[in-house]
């Protein structure tokens, strides 16, 4: 697996052209963080695709639900093969969402973790 890789604003860098892209568990992970930033009806080509996190998550403060859509977000990464230990957590006086989760991939394994 071949990913672009992001700067720390989460802009694509250009102009290096092979050191400008991760491979193999770079890139899966990458690739997670990257599918965990887009939200739906943010991308014009397919508003259904992204994480529900305004219409399901944000507000509601069910963990179960927001979990379970976060794992299968996750699992729907190319060359992820399970997701396991979702952990969620709401601070409503900050407005703070922030997960991590154990992901296991062709590559290998690793922790993902946001603050949204």
């Amino acid at each position: 697996m071949k990913y672009r890789k992001l700067d720390n604003n989460s802009d694509m860098i250009f102009g290096g052209g092979a050191n400008d892209y991760f491979t193999d568990l770079d890139a899966v992970k990458q690739a997670c963080k990257t599918r965990m930033l887009l939200f739906q009806n943010e991308w014009w080509e397919n508003i259904e695709d992204g994480l529900p996190f305004v219409q399901q998550i944000a507000g509601y403060q069910d963990k179960d639900l927001a979990a379970s859509l976060i794992r299968k977000r996750l699992q729907g990464t190319p060359e992820v093969f399970s997701v396991t230990n979702v952990q969620i957590s709401f601070e409503p006086s900050s407005r703070a969402f922030t997960f991590s989760a154990d992901v296991v991939s062709t590559y290998g394994s690793f922790t993902i973790g946001m603050d949204i």
